[in-house]
């Protein structure tokens, strides 16, 4: 599939961040849950931190499990459960892992982000569109999440839509040059008299291209 030449990029995307449990506070335990379970969470957290770090990413995913049994619904743990399953390759385990965080905390661009771009590396293109749109209004001025979108909707057969995240995510960040390889395969695909200037746009003008993509421009426009 297409989707190969450029999966790398879904994987690299995903973000990692790390919030204080000291800073944030720990989850809300329900029914007033006694105050040993919260430093039992927080010494968890703190315990999951350390093995992360030291690249001990099953120890991690323990440590996280717990939590969940402790408090099941708190979103901060499914997405670095989700951020270990990634560095393990266990890319279905994340997007699952991500998808819950994203569900529990849907305000959070992070966790719809990152579940967009594990579906996508899975090739979930369905669930990959929802959490990118998801990212994408939360962040209307982001051109990330518009590019990303547009590709999956692409993968995906959603022409106008992909059309149309795509163009908004080159307003946003003008000759990008993903952005613009997937317009360009779009339009070979659904408007193949459009698709030379984009390729020529990408050849010229695109920023952050890998060496395959201006080879195929080159190749699409007969060039040497």
């Amino acid at each position: 599939m297409v989707l190969k030449r450029y999966i790398i990029h879904f994987a690299e995307v995903i973000t990692i961040v790390f919030i204080s449990v000291a800073a944030v506070g720990c989850p809300r335990l329900i029914g007033g849950e006694e105050h040993e379970k919260k430093q039992a969470v927080k010494k968890l957290f703190d315990s999951a931190y350390t093995h992360y770090d030291a690249g001990n990413y099953e120890a991690a995913v323990a440590d996280y499990e717990e939590i969940i049994e402790i408090a099941p619904n708190f979103a901060e743990t499914y997405y670095h459960l989700g951020d270990c399953y990634n560095k393990m390759e266990r890319y279905e385990d994340s997007y699952v892992s991500y998808a819950k965080a994203s569900d529990l905390a849907p305000e959070e661009y992070e966790y719809a982000f990152n579940a967009g771009a594990a579906g996508a590396q899975i090739e979930y293109f369905a669930g990959a569109v929802g959490y990118f749109a998801r990212a994408a209004e939360l962040r209307p001025d982001d051109a990330e999440a518009y590019k990303y979108l547009g590709a999956v909707e692409r993968q995906s057969g959603m022409y106008v839509e992909s059309e149309e995240a795509l163009s908004r995510a080159l307003e946003l960040k003008p000759y990008d040059g993903f952005a613009l390889y997937n317009l360009a395969l779009l339009y070979e695909e659904a408007y193949p008299a459009q698709a030379p200037a984009v390729w020529q746009a990408l050849l010229e003008e695109g920023h952050g291209c890998e060496s395959d993509w201006l080879d195929e421009a080159r190749t699409r426009l007969g060039a040497e």
